[in-house]
């Protein structure tokens, strides 16, 4: 999201979306629009995605994560240059730039039957591979004190830099969730650290690189001898709680897709 949003550069609206981190049924309308009685619940016409970014950028992240069917009418805008809200029998005109990332080679997903090979090489004009975050551990001062200043102004948290033996520890770590588990783990670690610290210590980041395992003292933590069902179930409840009580900010707190997430509240009630 980065690298898009200085690809951007400012000019026109710049609009992204995680494919991975929205419903199925909710994409299509999330991305082309809809019309007004369209279903239950469309009480109003709603722009999709499509037409917002319209003049400007439109990035899509973890494009490898989109449904066929939403492929194929992806497909079908790239092509006209139009888009089709949900309920509408027009088409309507869309000008952007649009960028995509993925977590896996989109040829292999080709190759595999799970990503459209017209699709992809439509889309696949330009193609950048961004290195991996433990080539460049250069980059992951500057990262994790970019990510904290902007969830701490998110989160409303005093937090104002790293702790020195944080940027040590960040460094020595392998990241194999490369930018996104750094920003994870900042954004984590600002929630987490305690009122009136203005140095982001090492404590409250993961037991991954060295800090506490995110449960300090003051949590309520699972009694001995409690299941694995039940840990789990204490520490998704402590974040949600951290968080607000919203979900789609604990799942990336978490790491796991917001889906996964709704089940498992799902499963608890």
């Amino acid at each position: 999201n980065s690298s898009a949003s200085a690809l951007h550069a400012g000019n026109g609206p710049y609009v992204a979306i995680n494919m991975a981190a929205i419903p199925d049924d909710l994409a299509e309308a999330e991305l082309f629009g809809y019309r007004k009685g369209a279903f239950t619940g469309a009480n109003r016409d709603h722009p999709g995605l499509l037409q917002e970014a319209s003049g400007g950028v439109l990035f899509l992240d973890e494009v490898n994560a989109m449904s066929a069917s939403l492929q194929a009418k992806l497909l079908r805008s790239l092509q006209n240059r139009s888009v089709r809200p949900v309920g509408d029998t027009r088409d309507h005109p869309v000008d952007f730039r649009l960028l995509c990332a993925s977590n896996r080679p989109l040829d292999a997903e080709v190759a595999e039957g799970r990503f459209r090979r017209d699709l992809f090489h439509r889309i696949n004009v330009l193609h950048v591979t961004l290195p991996l975050l433990r080539e460049r551990a250069e980059d992951i001062p500057e990262l994790a004190e970019h990510f904290l200043r902007h969830y701490a102004r998110t989160h409303g948290r005093n937090v104002r830099r790293l702790a020195p033996e944080v940027v040590g520890a960040l460094m020595a770590y392998g990241w194999p969730g490369n930018v996104r588990e750094l920003e994870n783990f900042v954004e984590q670690a600002v929630i987490l650290c305690p009122d009136g610290v203005t140095d982001l210590p090492l404590e409250v980041f993961p037991d991954t690189v060295g800090g506490g395992g995110w449960l300090g003292e003051s949590r309520e933590t699972p009694r001995t001898g409690a299941t694995l069902a039940a840990v789990e179930r204490q520490y998704i409840e402590n974040v949600l709680a951290d968080c607000g009580n919203n979900k789609a900010q604990a799942a990336r707190v978490l790491g796991i897709d917001y889906k996964t997430l709704l089940r498992k509240l799902s499963a608890w009630r």
